[in-house]
């Protein structure tokens, strides 16, 4: 047993670690023709400000010397793993070579808490199965190998935790002076249920960054609230997940170009691209929810943008429907446009929420006891911080109250269009008490004070008055 210690320092950098190597390997010992070294059942223990933070037992290892060389292979248990093989080979001149090593029960939380101890976002518990291929083909060139399985990760930011389980990992990381390179082969999660592929690229020379990453089978309500809890406070991810709240996309895709990682800050830098069905899309400003969403959705240039958009609102349901919807401020674009099967009980919410109009509020307020159902379009639109409505109308069955009126009022066909500062109808069938009305046409403009114009083919109008001796009924 050879028991030894040694101290680090959180500051501990790559470059500096890459200096030990060199100083290590440079020592005569390991420049000695035919040196094998073996070390049976040892103890390290890493120790920063007294206390033990790595801890590394029934420590194993060989190293031989060949003439150009030299071999290494090392067994041992520890604190952040269960067990590691590890065998690697290298130039003791060039630091050419390569590595391989088995990890079972891979704890990197450990590593994360000495190494970023300051982190918002702190790796608290982990465990993954990792194997681990490396080569070196200069001093300045790394290639990494990974294949990881049941990885399993704790996040803490705050007082909250979130975790991530997955199934597989597969990455190649390259490494050279000025550049980082970073495939991934295959991601595959099962909390939340996500499977994704890409590449990262960093250049400090240019300087430049790439994002590309491919996703199939994502479930949104779940990863929203992981994504929310480990990155709400980047802007972009905070802008996405305030509008797509919830739902299921069979395939995405996020392509970003920047010239430094602040820029990855910017939603303007990257194009998303999905499907998605049975979805839920929040609209802050007009406050709607639209639920059951399905069609095709693009981010480009800091706009949301869907089309072929079926979904529903409530009673309501719409179909060929277009979203056009700025992320970045209020005075961004929107609109939205879409036919629609409209429960005529919900209009009139909506129409007090989003139409500014004074006189035509006062009369929607003289409305009550709405039933029926509309089939039309529906336009809101045109920016965030100027919301207009109008309504194109072709078919209308519904029945209402309206306080100038006495009587209730039937409305069983007829085209309309309505925004808020008038509405034209056409060709409408309507009762009201026991009066009638075919082929009616009207308008009633708002901005005049109210003012309404009549034209009606055939009326059957009923009066009713009462004299001294009965009641009399009359129809004209």
């Amino acid at each position: 047993r050879a028991p030894a210690e040694t101290s680090a320092a959180a500051e501990t950098t790559y470059d500096h670690i890459k200096e030990q190597i060199i100083s290590a390997l440079a020592l005569p010992l390991f420049h000695t023709p035919g040196l094998i070294v073996r070390l049976i059942d040892g103890e390290l223990t890493v120790i920063s400000k007294t206390r033990p933070v790595f801890i590394f037992e029934d420590f194993t290892a060989r190293i031989r010397r060949s003439p150009e060389n030299i071999h290494l292979k090392i067994l041992c248990t520890s604190n952040v793993w269960k067990h590691i093989s590890l065998t690697a080979q290298v130039n003791a001149t060039t630091l050419n070579g390569s590595l391989h090593a088995q990890m079972k029960r891979f704890r990197p939380h450990l590593l994360s808490e000495f190494f970023l101890p300051d982190s918002p976002l702190r790796l608290v518990k982990s465990q993954i199965d990792l194997d681990v291929g490396c080569e070196v083909a200069d001093k300045n060139l790394i290639r990494v190998n990974l294949q990881g399985s049941n990885p399993s990760f704790v996040f803490r930011r705050g007082p909250q935790k979130t975790t991530l389980r997955g199934k597989q990992l597969k990455a190649v990381v390259r490494v050279d002076d000025h550049s980082l390179l970073v495939s991934l082969g295959a991601l595959n999660l099962v909390n939340p249920q996500l499977n994704l592929s890409g590449s990262f690229y960093y250049n400090s020379r240019e300087p430049e960054v790439r994002l590309d990453v491919s996703g199939i089978g994502v479930e949104v309500t779940l990863l929203r609230k992981k994504a929310l809890a480990l990155a709400g406070d980047v802007h972009v991810v905070g802008q996405i997940f305030e509008i797509i709240t919830g739902g299921h996309v069979p395939a995405v895709t996020v392509n970003a170009r920047a010239r430094s990682f602040a820029d990855l800050n910017d939603v303007k830098k990257f194009i998303v691209k999905g499907t998605m069905s049975e979805g839920r899309i929040h609209i802050p400003v007009a406050e709607l929810d639209i639920e059951h969403a399905k069609g095709e959705v693009v981010i480009s240039e800091g706009i949301l943008k869907g089309k072929n958009i079926k979904a529903q609102l409530g009673n309501s349901s719409g179909k060929n429907g277009e979203l056009t919807l700025g992320l970045i401020s209020l005075s961004s674009p929107f609109r939205l446009e879409i036919e629609t099967l409209a429960d005529v009980a919900q209009i009139k919410p909506i129409l007090a929420r989003l139409v500014p109009n004074e006189p035509f509020r006062r009369e929607l307020e003289r409305i009550s006891s709405i039933n029926g159902e509309a089939i039309g379009k529906l336009i809101i639109g045109d920016r965030l911080d100027d919301i207009h409505v109008s309504a194109i109308v072709s078919q209308a069955s519904l029945s209402a109250d309206y306080e100038r009126i006495p009587y209730p009022i039937m409305i069983s066909s007829g085209q309309y269009y309505f925004d808020e500062t008038h509405c034209v109808a056409t060709n409408v069938e309507a009762g009201i008490g026991r009066s009638s009305f075919s082929n009616l046409s009207f308008e009633v403009d708002w901005r005049e004070g109210g003012q309404l114009k009549i034209d009606a083919d055939q009326s059957r109008i009923c009066l009713l008055y009462t004299s001294d001796a009965a009641d009399d009924t009359s129809e004209v």
